[in-house]
C-alpha cells in the first residue's frame, strides 16, 4: 500500500457527501471477519475518491487493501500491555492524517482514539462486531466513548442496550460483501478445488470457512463427520481457515480416523472458487455478530446450516437455511445430513440464499449506510 496525500484525490474528487479524509482503527488487518469488513470499508471508500487511511498491527489482510489506502503499521494488537505507546502512536497519526472522522473496529481501539485526542477528540463512529454473550454488560457501558455505535444486527444492538447503552447512540447497519467474486463453479475450476477439499465429482461436500478459535467451535465438525461416516461414505467435510486450534483439531480428526473424510485447508486466497464448489455450508459457532462468511457461502448459491448466534435470523429464512441450538451437535448432525440426502432441497435451497444475498447483504449497501452515518458524526462533531 503506498501513502496517499492528505486531502482528498486530486484526479477524482470524492463524492459531495462522502467524508474525507478517513482513519480506520483496528487492533490487527490478520485474517478474520472485522478484518476483512475494515479492508471492504476502506476500499469502498477510497474507491469513491475519499482519501483513506487504515492503521492497525500488520497482517496478511493488508495486501487486500487498495494501493491509494494508506495503511499504516500500528501496534494496537496487544494493547493493554503497551497503552502508552499506543495512545502516542494513534495522536501522532491523527495529527498527520488530521481525519473528519474515526471509524473504530474494536473497543479497545475505540478508547485508545479518545485518549489520544482527550481535549479535542475528533468524531468517532465504532462498528461493534459481536462479543461473547456475558462480555455485553462490560462493553454496553464503555462503548458509550463513541459518538455513534454501529452494530452489525440487531441482536448486537440488543444486547449492547441491555447491557447499559443508550440506545439513541446505537443503530444497526447489515453486514455485507462485495457479491461479484462468489458465485457456483463448474468445469475446471469445480474439479481443482473440489480435488483441494480431498473430494470427487460424485461426492458431497460441506465447508466451513473461519479462524480456528475457540469461537468457532470446530469440534462439532469432526463430531458431525465421525456420526455420518458410515451412513453417508460420500460426505466430504472441509474447513478453510488457521489459528491458534488448529493442532487441536487436527488431533481431533486423527484420533477419531478422519483424516480422509475431513480436510484442514489453512488460511486460502481462493475461498470463492471453495465455496463454489462445494454443496454445503455449516456454520458451527458459539457466538458470532453476523458473520461475513456465512453471506459469502449464501452469495456462492449454497444451503446454509448455522447456529443460532447473533445475527442468523436476519440472515436466514427457512427457504435458505436450517438455523439450530448453538452447541447442538445433534441438531447439525441432523440438518447436515436431511440436505446430504435431498440434492433437490440443496439446490432450491442454495438459489434462495443466492438471491437474499444479492438483495439484502451487498457491500455497497453496507458501506453506503456506514458513510452517511459517519458524514452525520463529522458534521455533528464529536462529543
Amino acid at each position: 500500500m503506498t501513502p496517499a496525500s492528505s486531502g482528498v484525490h486530486p484526479d477524482r474528487p470524492p463524492s459531495t457527501d462522502l467524508v474525507s479524509p478517513v482513519l480506520l482503527l483496528i487492533n490487527t488487518l490478520g485474517v478474520g471477519g472485522a478484518e476483512r469488513y475494515v479492508v471492504t470499508v476502506g476500499n469502498w471508500f477510497a474507491e469513491r475518491g475519499a482519501d483513506v487511511t487504515v492503521a492497525a498491527m500488520d497482517g496478511p489482510m493488508a495486501a487486500d487493501l487498495r494501493p491509494d489506502v494508506r495503511f499504516i503499521p500500528t501496534p494496537l494488537q496487544d494493547v493493554r500491555l503497551s497503552l502508552p505507546r499506543a495512545v502516542l502512536r494513534v495522536r501522532r497519526i491523527i495529527q498527520e492524517v488530521r481525519p473528519q472522522v474515526v471509524i473504530a473496529n474494536s473497543l479497545v481501539v475505540s478508547w485508545v482514539a479518545r485518549l489520544a485526542r482527550p481535549a479535542r477528540p475528533v468524531p468517532m463512529v465504532t462498528v461493534a462486531h459481536g462479543w461473547p454473550a456475558d462480555r455485553y454488560r462490560q462493553v454496553g457501558p464503555l462503548i458509550a466513548v463513541a459518538d455513534r455505535v454501529v452494530a452489525v444486527s440487531p441482536d448486537v444492538r440488543q444486547r449492547l442496550v441491555d447491557g447499559g447503552l443508550d440506545p439513541q447512540r446505537c443503530e444497526v447497519v447489515f453486514n455485507g460483501v462485495d457479491l461479484s467474486p462468489f458465485g457456483r463453479r463448474t468445469g475446471e475450476a469445480r474439479r481443482r478445488a473440489r480435488r483441494a477439499m480431498g473430494a470427487g465429482d460424485d461426492d458431497i461436500v460441506v465447508i466451513n470457512v473461519g479462524r480456528l478459535s475457540a469461537q468457532k467451535a470446530h469440534h462439532h465438525v469432526v463430531a458431525i463427520a465421525a456420526a455420518l461416516c458410515r451412513r453417508l461414505p460420500a460426505v466430504r467435510f472441509a474447513i478453510a481457515g488457521d489459528g491458534r486450534r488448529r493442532d487441536e483439531l487436527a488431533s481431533r480428526i486423527s484420533a477419531a480416523g478422519l483424516e480422509d473424510r475431513v480436510r484442514l485447508l489453512g488460511a486460502r486466497r481462493d475461498v470463492p472458487d471453495l465455496l463454489g464448489s462445494a454443496d454445503i455450508y455449516l456454520s458451527t459457532s458459539d457466538w458470532e455478530g453476523m458473520p461475513l462468511s456465512t453471506i459469502e457461502a449464501m452469495a456462492s448459491g449454497l444451503p446454509i446450516v448455522a447456529t443460532a448466534t447473533e445475527g442468523s435470523g436476519q440472515l436466514l429464512t427457512p427457504t435458505s437455511g436450517v438455523v439450530v441450538p448453538v452447541g447442538d451437535t445433534d441438531a447439525m448432525l441432523q440438518a447436515v445430513a436431511e440436505l446430504a440426502e435431498d440434492p433437490d432441497r440443496r439446490a432450491a435451497m442454495g438459489t434462495a440464499a443466492r438471491q437474499r444475498a444479492i438483495d439484502h447483504f451487498s457491500h455497497d449497501r453496507m458501506v453506503g449506510e456506514l458513510a452517511a452515518i459517519a458524514r452525520r458524526v463529522a458534521v455533528g462533531g464529536a462529543g
